[in-house]
Order: C-alpha cells, then structure tokens, then sequence
C-alpha cells in the first residue's frame, strides 16, 4: 500500500474479519471552541501540552475478544499506530517517543498495541 490511510483503512477491515477486533479512529488535537474561541482537546490522554508531549494514544484503539485456557473470553485493548510504508523510527523524535510510551504501556498491562507500517507488522502485532 502506498498511503497511510489506504492501511489505516485495510487494519481497520483485517482487525474486524481475522481477529473480531473492534477498531475505531482516534483523533487527537486541539482546536478553539467556535463560540467562545477556548481551546477544546480531544483524542484519548490528550489531557494537556505536558501530558501530550511524552505520552501520545495511538491512531486506532478498540478492542480484541481473547479466549483464555478457561474458555471465557475477555475483551482484550488494542491500540494500533499507522505508520506510512518505510517509516523508519526516530529515538530523536518526540513525537515518536511519546507514542512508544503509550504503546510501551498498553503491552505492559496486557493489551494489544504497536507500530505498523505494513500488513506483516499487522500479523506480528495479533500473534
């Protein structure tokens, strides 16, 4: 794929038909309230400027209904951050680093979380 959001959009598809995900964009920003011209964030953990800037939620999030050794399923948070093909990261780049804080975190408490910039990063990532 040649795009980021013809990706975006294929792990959107591939989430749902191979792994039951439940995949939903994530916009994140800040834009002035139109009426009062206050500014209003959005997007998951985008709290503040500080909070945005070392930890940064990923592009898609969702769940993923996991099947334990007991037989109950449990819905398992997956977030997914959609790189374009050959993005190379960059531990210079703090906007990188503040999306690996946040996909570091999500592994660390048991979900399904990472970079993908191509359909093989997207089968590493649900093994």
């Amino acid at each position: 794929m040649k795009h980021e959001n013809q990706l975006k959009a294929w792990v959107r598809l591939n989430s749902q038909s191979e792994f039951q995900s439940f995949m939903m964009r994530n916009n994140s920003g800040v834009l002035p309230n139109p009426l009062t011209g206050i500014p209003v964030r959005f997007g998951l953990g985008n709290d503040s400027c500080q909070t945005n800037a070392v930890f940064k939620s990923s592009d898609l999030i969702g769940i993923t209904p996991v099947i334990c050794h007991c037989g109950h399923t449990y819905g398992v948070f997956t977030a997914l951050e959609i790189k374009k093909p050959g993005w190379v990261p960059n531990t210079n780049n703090q906007e990188y680093i503040a999306q690996q804080n946040f996909i570091s975190t999500i592994r660390q408490k048991s979900g399904i979380s990472g970079f993908i910039q191509s359909k093989e990063d997207f089968y590493n990532i649900y093994k």
